[in-house]
């Protein structure tokens, strides 16, 4: 997390920034951390501080919950699931292997419109995405630890990367891994 103030103090809604910086960046797993982290200092009722004490262990003055910090922990949430920053939506930016048994999602606001997306592994090694009508191309990311053997659909695995592009038109994507 980013410090604010003393070196002490951890600032949880510029910290989650950084995750972002992450995602884009293409280091899910510190994006992941980052999100571990910030779960880890919140308060018992996941109420979400806008600075903690790394020193002291608490909260000081400023009690949670904080809207601000709490609104960033939704967005980096999201941003992990359903990225629209890019001329694309791009899904399971910062998901692993794990959230791939059934991460659902329903009228999830984009910037392109509402998306419905699912998120399965149906059998050992087969990783399936499926989505409503979008406009724009949608990529899926490919989770650290897999190698991408097959896809099945019309979309294309982009060269040298995690990602494979789905264009328009198309709702479903199956990957071989």
């Amino acid at each position: 997390m980013v410090s604010y103030g003393t070196p002490d103090s951890l600032h949880t809604y510029l910290g989650s920034d950084l995750a972002v910086w992450a995602l884009l960046a293409e280091r899910p797993a510190d994006a992941r951390a980052s999100l571990a982290d910030l779960l880890a200092h919140s308060s018992s009722t996941l109420g979400q501080a806008e600075i903690f004490s790394s020193h002291t262990r608490d909260f000081g003055a400023n009690l949670p919950p904080h809207g601000t910090a709490a609104a960033q922990l939704v967005e980096l949430v999201r941003d992990m699931i359903v990225m629209d920053v890019r001329d694309t939506i791009d899904v399971a930016a910062g998901g692993d292997l794990s959230w791939w048994a059934g991460t659902t999602l329903m009228r999830m606001p984009t910037r392109f419109g509402t998306l419905d997306l699912k998120l399965t592994r149906p059998a050992p090694g087969r990783l399936v995405a499926s989505w409503s009508d979008v406009t724009v191309p949608l990529r899926v990311r490919v989770p650290d630890g897999v190698r991408l053997d097959a896809v099945e659909g019309a979309a294309m695995p982009e060269r040298g990367s995690r990602w494979v592009t789905c264009g328009t038109g198309q709702n479903r994507v199956a990957l071989q891994v």
